[in-house]
């Protein structure tokens, strides 16, 4: 089940999972650097030592916790699509239903409600 560029054409499968996955592994990276920069410049920079160590902790500490976060929300919304499409197809399967419209004429309309007419 290996994606193939024919299958950015159709969308049977989801890119989008993959991407997530990447942009998390590249954000902690980005927090990371990030948060040890602030944590060592408030060494240099004078008046805001306290807030830029806790700040730079803050960042190593939290930032990759919220990032997590919000990548599993996403992830479940793809997952949550998978697995109803599993059990679409397994409905289609024990119904023979198929997706394909069916030329069947309109049903009647209901009758009206009495005293309505």
């Amino acid at each position: 089940m290996a994606f193939e560029p024919k299958d950015l054409l159709h969308f049977d499968k989801m890119l989008t999972p993959k991407i997530i996955k990447i942009t998390y592994y590249i954000l902690i990276v980005i927090l990371a650097l990030l948060g040890i920069a602030n944590f060592f410049h408030a060494f240099s920079s004078r008046g805001y030592a306290v807030e830029g160590i806790l700040g730079g902790l803050a960042m190593l500490v939290v930032g990759p916790i919220l990032v997590r976060i919000n990548c599993e929300l996403l992830t479940v919304i793809f997952e949550i699509h998978k697995n109803l499409q599993e059990i679409n197809e397994r409905g289609r399967q024990r119904t023979g239903y198929s997706s394909a419209p069916q030329n069947n004429p309109k049903p009647p309309p209901p009758p009206a409600a009495p005293g309505w007419q």
